[in-house]
């Protein structure tokens, strides 16, 4: 595991821009001054690779300006998973993660937590590794609001969607 030190030896992160860029070359496929990492089609996150080890952009900025490792995932506020600007980025749980997501990444198209049960609406919300059972309700909107409530209560207001 790269440290902060050695990090900031090998790359500068511009946290307006959200760029690392190469200071050192440590092998002949890197230039110094040339953008770091590349974009993986499929996924639609950056990755650099150091000494061998795929890193995402985004946990490496994290780190690069803290210090520290996040403890779960990087939520991209602005939900653009490319876009590693400083203040686009966030620490989140798992489940403030998903919270974030669009409507399109959904799947059938339905609210976070919503799930089409026959001809109803169930709603389930993990929190903290420990999954709630919130009810079956008869409209996705309902089901939906039951979901929001449940956040709200536990805090988590911030990730609303």
């Amino acid at each position: 595991m790269i440290t902060q030190e050695d990090l900031q030896k090998l790359l500068k992160y511009d946290s307006e821009t959200g760029w690392f860029i190469w200071l050192i070359s440590n092998s002949n496929r890197v230039q110094v001054g040339a953008r770091a990492g590349f974009l993986h089609q499929a996924s639609g996150y950056r990755y650099i690779t150091i000494n061998g080890k795929k890193y995402l952009e985004s946990r490496l900025a994290h780190f690069y300006m803290t210090g520290n490792w996040p403890k779960e995932e990087i939520d991209h506020k602005n939900r653009i998973k490319s876009e590693n600007k400083w203040n686009n980025l966030r620490e989140a749980t798992r489940i403030q993660n998903l919270v974030n997501k669009s409507k399109t990444e959904r799947k059938y198209d339905l609210p976070t937590g919503v799930y089409k049960s026959g001809n109803k609406f169930t709603v389930y919300q993990q929190i903290n590794k420990k999954r709630y059972y919130l009810g079956t309700f008869n409209t996705p909107n309902e089901a939906h609001q039951k979901y929001i409530s449940h956040l709200q209560q536990h805090g988590f207001d911030s990730f609303i969607p």
